[in-house]
């Protein structure tokens, strides 16, 4: 709404001078344009504030920020706009300053988009252009060079290849400081003049035509990428909340079958593509379905909050953390731990860019390490975590991994609760490891350098996940196990959260058929248990 506004009083800003032209005008009405133009002035002074504020947020200011906005072209247009009334009070000629008032038409480009199409026109076909314009000026070059040789003994005014080559550019553009005035008397140099005027047709024609094609790309580009925008916003639309019956809670949905987003919300896979390479906020998923004895590979598109450089975190003072490492690693279970965070109102924190593998999961095979670079970091274990001074930090540690580090020591409070939820392979019968510091094959509640100092909520949280185990998957033979298969490495997470943050932290492995397939009831399950043996104790 304000640059429609701004465009109107840009174009009465023109008619304004259009109408001190004429002198009659200007001398009979004084008063009543300098109305005019003080009213348009003002206007544009209100969008140069505005410009100002949006520019320079009130958090952020600085010389530094002030000295960039002030320097910027659109800024310096804007405020020459504003400069000649105050400049015409002062001198009382409108003629003097007349050049800055044309300044005013370009605010019109700043303040449509439109004419950045030409400019990317010509950037993105510079390379053509060159090319054509190199061909044109050698092309000329070697014909001046003909029509020298041919006129030198018969006109003066082609002494040398120099002469011979500005007559021949004042021809392609139509004069040059008198060149072009002269023509050739030979018959051979009238015919070389000729071939010269007819390059006149590649010089504007052949740049010309290239801008067009160019131009004519960037406003199919403009309304591909509305047109994307429009179906990214029908995207997140579909992943709205909803309400999950089972868990008595509205929930936004984790992923949509790709197949489905075609057919329901008519956008294609290429399409599909490029909206999830633009939005950080979504990516593909492989599932392997499972059918009458068959294994379907389906292509999903996951969708997940994000709000920090590493994902996701919602602080919202809670006794009780939920955690998540491997969001991007691990398959589902980065919407499986915020289903789990809403139905506890419990903090939130989930690691959604980095990690150290992404898992393939089915019946035949577990593909690990298909991720390099910095990308490939893990969350999970790291010495960085241990390392008080950053620069003892191995390289390769990246800078979200800081946030994430630090966003644990502010959201979890000394004496609350935090699970870590991980997945495990579907091959492994456990439904449940309860991981709590303890080395491989050291089972019992009670250890030294259990991340777990309570004992007793912990012997009862196992208690009764086993018992609640037994009751719903009763038909799968699901076990409940703690450190049968997995030990607890010096450098995990759980480590580093248990004696920084002092607070009662374990890692729940849950079987990926679980927290894929049977999500919202695993969910439950698990919500219930901590409820029942942490939260409601503790109260």
């Amino acid at each position: 709404m304000r640059k429609k506004i701004v465009s109107i009083f840009v174009i009465l800003s023109v008619i304004h001078l259009a109408l001190i032209t004429y002198e009659t005008l200007s001398v009979d009405y004084e008063l009543q344009l300098l109305l005019f133009d003080s009213i348009i002035t003002f206007v544009f002074l209100l969008d140069y504030i505005f410009s100002f504020k949006e520019n320079i947020p009130s958090n952020e200011y600085s010389l530094k920020h002030l000295l960039k906005f002030l320097l910027s072209p659109k800024a310096i247009i804007d405020l020459i706009s504003i400069l000649p009334f105050f400049l015409f009070l002062f001198y009382g000629d409108y003629s003097v300053f007349f050049l800055l008032r044309l300044v005013r038409i370009f605010r019109l480009m700043n303040l449509s988009n439109h004419h950045n199409l030409l400019l990317k026109a010509i950037k993105n076909k510079k390379q053509e252009l060159i090319i054509s314009m190199q061909v044109v000026l050698t092309l000329t070059l070697i014909l001046s060079a003909i029509l020298y040789f041919s006129e030198k003994d018969k006109s003066d005014n082609f002494s040398n290849i120099v002469e011979a080559f500005l007559w021949s550019i004042s021809k392609l553009i139509s004069g040059i400081a008198g060149y072009g005035d002269y023509v050739p008397v030979s018959v051979f140099g009238k015919f070389i003049g000729t071939l010269v005027g007819i390059l006149t047709i590649a010089v504007f024609a052949v740049p010309t035509g290239i801008i067009a094609s160019g131009f004519v790309e960037e406003i199919d580009n403009q309304k591909e990428e509305n047109e994307l925008k429009n179906q990214e916003k029908m995207l997140i639309t579909a992943f709205s909340e909803k309400r999950v019956p089972k868990l008595d809670m509205f929930l936004r949905r984790g992923a949509l079958n790709v197949e489905a987003v075609e057919v329901k919300l008519n956008i294609s896979k290429s399409e599909l593509i490029k909206i999830i390479r633009s939005n950080n906020q979504f990516r593909l998923r492989s599932k392997a379905l499972f059918g009458d004895h068959s294994v379907i590979d389906s292509t999903f598109v996951e969708f997940f909050d994000v709000n920090t450089s590493y994902g996701y975190n919602s602080n919202i003072n809670s006794d009780l953390t939920i955690l998540s490492t491997d969001s991007f690693g691990e398959q589902s279970i980065g919407y499986f731990t915020y289903c789990l965070s809403k139905k506890l109102n419990a903090n939130f924190l989930s690691n959604e860019f980095y990690g150290d593998s992404i898992y393939v999961w089915n019946e035949e095979f577990h593909n690990d390490d298909l991720l390099s670079g910095e990308r490939g970091f893990q969350f999970k274990s790291s010495k960085a975590y241990f390392n008080q001074n950053k620069n003892e930090n191995p390289i390769g540690v990246p800078p979200a991994f800081f946030d994430f580090k630090n966003d644990l020591k502010n959201t979890i409070k000394p004496g609350s609760y935090c699970f870590l939820i991980r997945a495990t392979s579907s091959k492994r019968k456990n439904a449940f490891h309860i991981i709590y510091g303890g080395k491989k094959g050291q089972t019992k509640i009670e250890i030294e350098n259990s991340t777990f100092r309570d004992f007793d909520k912990l012997e009862g949280f196992i208690s009764e996940l086993k018992q609640q185990i037994e009751e719903n998957f009763i038909d799968k033979n699901y076990l409940v196990t703690t450190h049968e298969e997995f030990g607890t490495t010096s450098d995990n997470v759980i480590n580093y959260i248990h004696e920084t943050c002092e607070c009662n932290v374990i890692q729940v492995m849950i079987n990926i058929d679980l927290i894929a397939y049977e999500t919202f009831q695993t969910v439950k399950l698990l919500s219930d248990t901590i409820e029942k043996c942490i939260i409601c104790e503790n109260k």
